[in-house]
């Protein structure tokens, strides 16, 4: 036997556990089983879209699962179909449905994908910055955060977050290694994405462009600042030209300028200040719950405070992504608020600002490289990871809550409905939703006669007019409908058709309201010659009528 004792007591073995790959493969599996676990948590976070929990898709879903249908079908947004979100949503949803014949559980899984994919170039960006704990927690919270404004699923911001923490890792590699002309070209691409899934969700990539500057003027160096500029630009200008062009081809770009840029500002001109802060006061409050939105607006003062008084203690590439947050999440938040309108899905947009935060409260919480304990007083004799853990719970049970809600609110007047339309009327035939019902068209399986196919392009002032009544009347005598669901009700913005409906309708606002049924005067002298009040429709609150007879 050879006599390994000089071996054994003289210079150590590179064996399995001292090897390079061996630290290599450590790594892997500890950054593995986190990534596992998000995309765990991103699963948990996407039940309320799920068929199987809510089998009628909102308001807004059906939308845009509707026009995803059509898509397959042949029809081209803005040209064959009025709305006013740019295209990138459509896209997804006509890939959604192509991956499982029609069905929602295709977008399901392109849903969990995307937010997968977030979650995972999240945690790796901030894990960069302030370590593992920290950014595994951040992840799951800003995760809960998303469960809870999710409102059903199926929006533009959610698949705007991958493209947010893409360029947050774009961004980490800027301030550590400097400005590189292809970084900013890959900023200017997910920009002109984002835009093209919605506009407003630009604030990130505004607050990276004004970082950029300051930084340029600290330093008193603008190269920098010229270089990630000129890329950024070019990438965004070939994107957008590349859809401008598709969409020339087709015959269709001046409709889509007019649909999803023009009406988007008519639409948002009515909003004022007071309409936006009381849509952010509202977010904030519905966050409170799980705590979070405290933790990001305590996380966000002392950001600003470090970087005013304990800049030169801390790493400057956390410096930068603290420098970032604070920029992005108040134009990020505005930005969110731009139509007044209270839907809880639009602060989506900011999760990214809330996760660096959150990561950042954590690492100050937790970390030995913090500057100065003193700052963690506030948790006492509280174990730091314990704080996390019980945190994340909080959050949880609060995403929960509102999912349970949202599950569990009731549903009966669409489903009678949608009962009622595939009893009475076949997939070939048209069925006129007049409101804001295309979710019934997009389940019961029936084609809309119009491009019109809910109200926003008949309702808003500055932006209806006789012409799109003329064009929504060519389309009902090209193809008319079997059956008109009257869901004007629901939000009150379109005159019903029933005349004594309309009558009261138009007390609230006689000087609009009246215009608007002038300019409708042909569609309801359409109704009243043609059609009837169905004698066995639903116990709902929208009236049903059917045609006198089909041709």
């Amino acid at each position: 036997m050879a006599d390994l004792s000089g071996t054994a007591a003289g210079a150590p073995v590179d064996g399995v556990a001292s090897s390079p790959l061996a630290a290599a493969a450590g790594r892997d599996t500890a950054f593995f089983w986190p990534q596992l676990a998000l995309g765990g948590g991103a699963a948990i976070a996407l039940i309320i879209t799920l068929p199987l929990v809510t089998p009628i898709p909102g308001i807004d879903s059906g939308i845009f699962l509707y026009v995803g249908r059509q898509m397959l079908h042949g029809a081209l947004p803005y040209r064959d179909l009025w709305d006013n979100k740019p295209p990138g949503i459509y896209l997804i949803d006509a890939l959604g449905l192509a991956l499982s014949h029609r069905s929602r559980w295709g977008l399901c899984l392109v849903e969990w994908l995307s937010l997968w994919a977030a979650a995972m170039m999240g945690f790796a960006a901030l894990r960069k910055i302030f370590g593992v704990r920290a950014a595994f927690f951040a992840s799951f919270c800003w995760l809960a955060a998303f469960a809870r404004s999710l409102q059903g699923g199926n929006f533009p911001e959610e698949f705007v977050l991958p493209l947010q923490f893409a360029s947050l890792l774009v961004f980490g590699r800027l301030a550590v290694s400097g400005v590189r002309l292809g970084d900013g070209v890959s900023l200017g691409i997910l920009a002109a994405i984002a835009l093209m899934l919605k506009p407003n969700a630009i604030g990130l990539w505004t607050a990276i462009g004004m970082w950029s500057v300051i930084s340029s003027w600290r330093h008193r160096n603008w190269l920098p600042s010229i270089v990630m500029g000129i890329g950024a630009v070019s990438g965004a200008c070939v994107t957008l030209a590349i859809v401008g062009f598709f969409f020339h081809h087709r015959g269709a770009l001046g409709a889509l300028i007019d649909q999803a840029i023009h009406y988007n500002l008519i639409y948002s001109s009515h909003t004022t200040w007071a309409d936006r802060l009381r849509c952010v006061a509202a977010e904030f409050r519905y966050a409170a719950p799980s705590g979070l939105s405290l933790i990001v607006l305590g996380a966000w003062a002392a950001a600003l405070y470090v970087m005013a008084f304990q800049r030169t203690r801390l790493r400057t590439v956390v410096v930068d992504f603290v420098a970032l947050a604070a920029i992005a999440l108040p134009i990020e938040t505005t930005l969110a608020s731009t139509t007044g309108d209270i839907y809880f899905h639009h602060f989506i947009v900011p999760l990214p600002c809330w996760a660096i935060l959150i990561a950042f409260a954590a690492w100050m919480m937790t970390s030995d490289d913090a500057p100065g304990r003193s700052q963690r007083w506030i948790f006492g004799r509280l174990q730091p990871t314990s704080a996390l853990v019980a945190i994340t719970l909080v959050a949880w049970l609060a995403a929960g809550s509102a999912t349970w809600k949202s599950a569990r609110a009731p549903d009966g007047a669409r489903t009678a409905l949608l009962h009622y339309v595939t009893a009475n009327s076949n997939s070939g035939d048209f069925v006129l939703t007049w409101g804001l019902t295309a979710a019934l068209d997009f389940a019961a399986g029936r084609r809309e006669p119009s491009r019109f196919f809910h109200e926003f392009p008949l309702s808003t002032q500055g932006y209806t007019d006789s012409g799109k009544v003329a064009l929504l009347m060519e389309d009902l005598r090209l193809h008319p409908p079997l059956l008109i669901i009257d869901s004007s009700a629901q939000s009150g913005r379109l005159p019903p058709l029933d005349a004594a409906a309309r009558a009261q309708w138009i007390k609230a606002d006689p000087s609009w309201r009246t215009q608007l049924q002038d300019q409708m005067a042909p569609l309801f002298a359409f109704v009243q010659d043609d059609y009837r009040e169905s004698a066995d429709q639903p116990s709902a609150p929208w009236k049903v009528y059917r045609r006198d007879h089909r041709e």
